[in-house]
């Protein structure tokens, strides 16, 4: 996960990162409630994913990358992305 939702984005992302369950914390944080995950669990993947997303230009959901180097910032119909699927297969 990367924290671009908003002001409370990374305390959201930190409390699915720790929970027990991540499923169960991110389906609650998809709808509006606030996830509890534990205290004291390693964050410094959360850092890692942020400097990534910097370093690729990402500020938004959905990002896409291909292997021939095409980056597509937000959404793509799926006969598109099959399309750069199979160009990558040839």
């Amino acid at each position: 996960p990367i924290s671009i939702l908003g002001p409370d984005s990374r305390a959201k992302n930190e409390s699915i990162w720790c929970s027990k369950d991540h499923a169960a914390s991110w389906d609650m944080a998809m709808h509006g409630a606030a996830p509890k995950g534990d205290t004291g669990c390693d964050l410094s993947s959360l850092g890692r994913n942020s400097e990534l997303a910097q370093k690729l230009r990402v500020s938004g959901t959905p990002a896409l990358f291909f292997m021939d180097g095409t980056r597509v910032p937000g959404y793509m119909e799926a006969a598109d992305i099959e399309a750069h699927i199979a160009a990558a297969k040839k």
